[in-house]
């Protein structure tokens, strides 16, 4: 037995001994730019003390130590490392070791590498360039990837934040974002939950690719806006320090020749459409006019159109604007829906004027103005054709030919043409004789009664029940205004427009207090637009209501 075991143990002993010793000396790129941060990674399975010295021109960053193991041939291998950061601060060809590890008996050292620094390229020739990886590549390497190096102001850039790798990393450790100088305003794209490494070719190389953040960004000024660099230590295959290059993105103005008179700044591709709701409309009616922009691009800074309404229409408050819109790489892209309630003060044909919209087309490289369609209501001669095509002369209409004898034909006809007469002028006396009733009727029940002060009053305390949303508040504010001013007319308001309003009660109340009443109403359209109004902003609001709409109410009664 005590054989066994001394076998046992010389063989374990031998094995142990046996064991090659290694020490490497790994770089992440041997060609590098001055200031350009490169990885320095030293491995061994003697132990984690390792010798080196470094260049004077090379500054060290940060260093990280560990230790992992390595399953060869089914036995398990201890293997400690070391890792660090840095960069050169002079151009010129550096050596990079030996690196010595002490063994049991000497020290064992490390291969070298041979490092070529160079001064970094000048910034206008990249200018215009996409930033793509160079031919010589690291094992590892980040970049941040822009579409376009040279734009417009008013285009969109998307940025791609990214990492290129010989080997499979599981972590990320240390990341510090890349950070953008100037005015703008980026978006965040989707970007992927978990880390995934996708196969890709780089000029004839083999790489897996990671994408971990995707912005689109628009420059709000001219001149150069840069991107400073991002860094991470990648982990689970040893530890990699990696650090993109910063990027300056050019941004120049439109050209100004060709640019219409109401260029509002739109960039991409945009059309503009333009509907009625109804094309016939009575004095006093409500009609809506739509205008939506649709295409890609900067829509977001698509800006309210002006439209130029004849002197029979007017409008009723400010356009109502919808959004349907989402980012993309190249901008947004959707639509922008402006309605706009139009009030009929006259019944008579009005025609309102094509809307048009010019943009800057980067297809084409020059301007583009579109056109919406000529909005027609009430349109002249239709009342009229209906009118008289309801007079057309029977003898007009085809005929089916007669058969049998004519005499007869002609008599029949005759008979029929006498029961037409009779039975159209019974029907037109029940008519008329109808009319009138239904018309007496119809005032009898229609008529309209004069709020009294308890209504207005109760009307108030409603609109601003705090215990109602916003969206039902405003509607009945405004409701409340119009009986308020109902009841200082003695007359129905609904049936006025604002002006109208605004000038029969100058007959009733100070212009203080119709001013009063106007900013009130103009408020409310303001309120009903405005986008993200905080719950304690529109209570206070709700209180300032209240209190005007009373003191209105008392000085008039005074």
């Amino acid at each position: 037995m005590k054989i066994v075991l001394y076998i046992s143990f010389i063989i374990c002993f031998t094995c142990a001994i046996a064991q090659k010793p290694v020490v490497q000396l790994k770089v992440s790129n041997i060609q590098p730019m001055v200031g350009e941060l490169i990885t320095i990674q030293m491995t061994s399975n003697l132990g984690s003390v390792f010798e080196v010295k470094f260049p004077t021109a090379f500054t060290s960053r940060e260093e990280v130590n560990g230790m992992r193991q390595e399953y060869i041939n089914g036995r398990s291998n201890t293997v400690y490392y070391q890792t660090l950061s840095g960069f050169f601060v002079t151009s010129g060809n550096y050596i990079l070791g030996p690196v010595y590890v002490k063994g049991r008996t000497k020290k064992i050292k490390s291969n070298k590498v041979e490092i070529s620094v160079s001064t970094d390229k000048k910034e206008g020739e990249l200018k215009g360039k996409k930033n793509t990886p160079q031919a010589n590549k690291p094992p590892v390497f980040a970049q941040t990837e822009c579409s376009s190096l040279q734009i417009y102001r008013g285009q969109s850039v998307s940025l791609k934040s990214k990492v290129y790798s010989k080997k499979e990393f599981t972590g990320i450790r240390h990341y510090e974002a890349y950070t953008i100088v100037g005015k703008h305003e980026a978006y965040e794209l989707k970007a992927p939950k978990e880390l995934d490494w996708l196969k890709v070719n780089l000029d004839g190389q083999a790489y897996l690719k990671l994408q971990f953040e995707e912005k689109v960004i628009f420059p709000n000024e001219l001149g150069e806006l840069s991107i400073s660099p991002f860094e991470m230590i990648l982990t689970g295959y040893g530890s990699y320090m990696v650090r993109s290059k910063a990027n300056t993105i050019e941004v120049v103005d439109l050209p100004a020749k060709g640019q219409p008179y109401d260029f509002s700044g739109l960039v991409g591709r945009f059309e503009v459409n333009t509907t009625l709701s109804d094309s016939i409309a009575k004095t006093q009616d409500i009609v809506s006019l739509t205008i939506e922009i649709d295409g890609i691009g900067n829509l977001q800074h698509a800006m309210v159109p002006e439209i130029k309404l004849p002197k029979q229409l007017e409008l009723y408050s400010d356009p109502i604007i919808t959004k349907n819109y989402k980012i993309g790489v190249d901008g947004f892209k959707g639509n922008v829906i402006f309605t706009y309630p139009i009030r009929v003060l006259e019944q008579v044909s009005s025609v309102i004027e094509p809307i048009s919209i010019s943009y800057f087309d980067l297809d084409s490289n020059q301007y583009i103005t579109v056109n919406g369609m000529e909005i027609v209501l009430n349109p002249s001669g239709l009342n009229d054709s209906i009118i008289e095509g309801s007079k057309k002369d029977p003898s007009e209409y085809v005929k089916p030919k007669p058969m049998g004898s004519p005499s007869i034909i002609k008599e029949e006809s005759n008979i029929n043409f006498l029961m037409f007469l009779g039975g159209a002028s019974v029907l037109l006396f029940l008519f008329f004789f109808y009319r009138r009733k239904w018309k007496s009727d119809a005032i009898n029940h229609t008529a309209y009664h004069v709020p009294k002060l308890s209504t207005v009053q109760k009307q108030i305390k409603s609109a601003v029940d705090p215990l109602i949303e916003e969206s039902e508040s405003l509607p009945k504010m405004e409701h409340c205004l119009f009986t308020l001013c109902s009841f200082l007319l003695s007359q129905d308001s609904l049936k006025l427009s604002r002006n109208e309003i605004y000038l029969f009660l100058s007959k009733q109340i100070s212009q203080e207090q119709i001013d009063d009443i106007r900013s009130l109403f103009t408020s409310i359209d303001e309120k009903r637009y405005a986008q993200g109004l905080s719950q304690s902003s529109f209570t206070q609001f709700q209180l300032s209501f209240k209190e005007r709409v009373l003191t209105i109410l008392k000085l008039a009664s005074n």
